[in-house]
């Protein structure tokens, strides 16, 4: 395992690519959320990074299949809508924030380390939060630190 976690990120080198797709996701993910709740959908993604479970760079993870419902598939249409105008839109902007502070360990993790978070509503219909304790609650976000 790297030392550290820009160590890991470093190896693919596609930096910007990488935070495009981070942004990308924390926008379609997290856009109504407060900036400490997109940072937190940003350290998810950089917290999977550095578990072995998952792919070891951003993109991948952001687009495995069935992890973050905004790339599922059925959703194209949804994202197109989403992203007209995006650039203009201030929460854009914190998204790109967030992935980058997270990227590079400009802030500190909120999520404790979690791998998962859904939207709190929905954790009694989902099989994998059934009965489990969230870690943090982040504006409408419940984050995970012991899915396995």
């Amino acid at each position: 395992m790297a030392d550290s976690i820009q160590e890991t990120l470093f190896e693919n080198l596609d930096v910007g690519g990488q935070l495009e797709e981070m942004a990308s996701t924390i926008f379609l993910e997290a856009e109504n959320q407060p900036y400490k709740g997109k940072l937190a959908v940003s350290w998810c993604i950089v917290n999977r990074v550095r578990d072995a479970r998952w792919s070891d760079n951003p993109a991948s993870v952001c687009h495995q299949k069935w992890q973050f419902s905004a790339w599922n598939e059925g959703m194209e249409e949804w994202r197109d809508k989403r992203f007209e105008g995006h650039a203009q839109d201030p929460n854009w902007v914190d998204s790109w924030k967030a992935a980058c502070s997270a990227y590079f360990a400009f802030e500190a993790d909120p999520t404790k380390g979690a791998c998962h978070y859904l939207v709190s509503s929905v954790q009694d219909q989902t099989y994998w939060a059934k009965g489990k304790l969230p870690c943090v609650i982040i504006g409408d976000h419940s984050f995970f630190n012991d899915i396995a």
